[in-house]
């Protein structure tokens, strides 16, 4: 999903019908392939924190309803049996923090 969804959605889940509407976040930790992904919905069943919804259509990536709560902890990259199909994405002040210090040359 390059963007977020901004249309309402409606699922059904054991019988019950519930409509989400995804949360606006600046951060977009999730971004799915679609012609890679498949719809398998492994990543919505293994997400920690619950951001992903499996999808209302068939052979669809889940819908990332809850993107501001996402961990990155990269469980549902790893779960993918697609490589590249989902693609993490880390906020500028988590990736700070993995950039290598420069020193000055010493003479």
């Amino acid at each position: 999903m390059s963007k977020m969804e901004d249309t309402t959605k409606e699922t059904k889940n054991l019988g019950i019908d519930f409509t989400v509407e995804p949360v606006p976040c600046s951060t977009m930790p999730l971004k799915y392939d679609d012609s890679l992904c498949i719809g398998c919905n492994r990543c919505a069943s293994v997400c920690q924190c619950d951001i992903l919804l499996p999808s209302p259509e068939k052979g669809k990536h889940p819908l990332v309803v809850y993107p501001g709560e996402c961990y990155y902890c990269g469980a549902c990259v790893m779960v993918c049996p697609k490589p590249g199909a989902i693609k993490l994405s880390h906020p500028l002040m988590n990736r700070a923090k993995f950039v290598p210090v420069r020193r000055p040359e010493q003479e």
